[in-house]
């Protein structure tokens, strides 16, 4: 009887060992699953910023390719939200918090190419309107006044939008930093980018400022 159960018990342990083994062995996979998948999407958003800040002063025709990657990132950040982030929450948290700026940096560019490319449609409708002329005669001067105030809105908005990129540069020079102490091989914006993309965005803001100040410029009425 003795013999019969300690059988038993070794059975018994054995089958709890082979359990716990195969659990172990279950969660260090799921573990490595989630680690692949981050590092992916983390890279995925990394190629599209990169094409993105190459389009930073691009004219309208980028755009589409910008939305393109928008939504894509949207997708990113969906699946990341999809997985257990029980498994690793301060990876998933650094992985959500780099995407996240990513995301945010491809929203205020598209955000900045359309408010700039209505200034721009802005200031030549104002100059072909200054070139009619039609003798400065009140309906002339209230339609200028219209196009001027529109033109303050669309600059108000593209200043704004480039503003908001500013902060969204220095957000992720933080959120990159966030990986430093995994020691994993992911790939994440070069500081170096983000430099020489903040310094486009400053000089193609302090070309357009004159050009709008000139255009705010209406002339007075005869």
């Amino acid at each position: 009887m003795l013999k019969t159960y300690a059988r038993f018990i070794a059975l018994a342990t054995g089958v709890a060992a082979a359990l716990a083994f195969a659990y172990w062995g279950y969660v260090a996979h799921q573990k490595r699953q989630l680690q692949q998948t981050a590092l992916e999407l983390v890279q995925d958003s990394t190629a599209r910023l990169g094409e993105a800040l190459g389009l930073l002063t691009a004219g309208p025709e980028a755009r589409r390719r910008l939305e393109s990657s928008f939504t894509a990132l949207e997708a990113d950040v969906r699946r990341l939200a999809s997985q257990d982030a029980s498994l690793n929450p301060p990876l998933v948290r650094a992985a959500e918090a780099y995407i996240t700026d990513v995301h945010a940096i491809l929203r205020r560019q598209l955000a900045a190419h359309q408010a700039r490319d209505a200034v721009r449609a802005d200031m030549a409708e104002i100059a072909e309107h200054l070139r009619s002329d039609r003798g400065r005669s009140e309906d002339w001067i209230r339609q200028a006044l219209a196009l001027k105030q529109r033109l303050e809105r669309n600059f108000f908005d593209y200043r704004f939008a480039a503003g908001g990129l500013e902060k969204s540069f220095k957000s992720l020079r933080d959120s990159r930093a966030g990986f430093e102490p995994f020691k994993l091989p992911v790939v994440v914006i070069e500081e170096r980018a983000l430099a020489k993309a903040n310094e486009q965005l400053l000089a193609a803001s302090a070309r357009l400022t004159p050009e709008v100040e000139n255009a705010r410029k209406l002339p007075l009425p005869r």
